[in-house]
């Protein structure tokens, strides 16, 4: 659960503790308020004639954007629950073939994972300040999201290996088809919201079952090499903290963006050069907190 913070003067710093990441509080009171396979409906249904859509009532069976023919959407906005025709591991929206959207952005609840379900799929921009279970390439190849800015909540995909044939698989944010790393995007912003407390965070080796748990970026590469994620010279990511977080605790920085198992992703720029200070790419969303 995320907090939001009442406004106060901006105080930040930032040291750098090389591999290790510590937030303390400023020390003054303050006070706290809580925040919080195919589909049947067509996108097609919510643009009219054209190539904006809406989407703003709730969808029970998932929304198909495309039909395997070239198309490009300007704008999809999602201001709604989506939830998929079949509840438990399946995609809430299922991106088809040779489909190019924009700018795609949710302000809703996307209760299944977003497909790149074929080849030559793209989201130029896709802005998320809800919720959405995890992001898929379902099949095929080639398929890229130029830029992921996330400002609300990226869950894992609720498939166990990423694959709904595959049980004893770990689960991850990203996910390729059948546990393969082909999927490509580019981070902008990108929140995380750690609930865990230090030891806890420090010795993680991966998630055996599904959790909405965000205290760890995990990227499916089911041994690849292939870094499908990047990040520009200009991403953050903006870090938030829950009621389990240890205040002035040591927190390993390779634990943040990790793969399957734990252990750290070669995340690089977008370019392939090396990032020599990951740290410099952390920022805190409270102006209470510093790094």
């Amino acid at each position: 659960m995320s907090k939001s913070i009442m406004t106060t003067p901006h105080y930040s710093n930032i040291y750098n503790f090389n591999s290790l990441i510590k937030i303390t509080a400023l020390p003054f009171i303050f006070h706290f308020s809580v925040a919080v396979a195919n589909n049947n409906t067509s996108i097609d249904s919510y643009c009219g004639n054209s190539n904006i859509c809406t989407i703003n009532s709730n969808v029970n069976d998932g929304i198909d954007v495309g039909n395997g023919g070239t198309k490009t959407y300007s704008n999809i906005t999602n201001n709604a629950t989506i939830t998929p025709q079949t509840s438990v591991g399946y995609d809430a929206i299922d991106i088809k073939n040779h489909v190019t959207i924009t700018e795609f952005t949710n302000n809703g609840n996307i209760q299944g994972y977003v497909g790149l379900t074929d080849s030559n799929t793209k989201i130029t921009t896709l802005n998320n300040y809800g919720n959405i279970q995890g992001i898929k390439q379902s099949s095929g190849g080639n398929s890229t999201i130029d830029t992921l800015n996330n400002y609300g909540n990226i869950y894992l995909v609720n498939q166990s290996g990423c694959s709904s044939n595959n049980g004893n698989g770990k689960y991850a944010t990203f996910c390729g088809a059948n546990g393969a790393n082909t999927i490509k995007a580019t981070l902008g912003d990108y929140h995380i919201h750690i609930n865990q407390d230090s030891d806890t965070f420090n010795s993680f080796s991966g998630y055996t079952s599904y959790d909405t748990d965000t205290s760890h970026l995990v990227i499916y590469t089911n041994g690849s090499s292939n870094n499908g994620i990047t990040i520009t010279k200009d991403s953050k990511f903006i870090l938030s903290v829950g009621d389990n977080f240890n205040l002035n605790k040591d927190y390993d920085i390779h634990k943040l963006i990790t793969k399957e198992d734990g252990n750290k992703y070669n995340l690089t720029y977008k370019d392939n050069s090396n990032i020599t200070n990951l740290f410099s790419h952390l920022s805190t969303q409270s102006p209470l907190y510093y790094l």
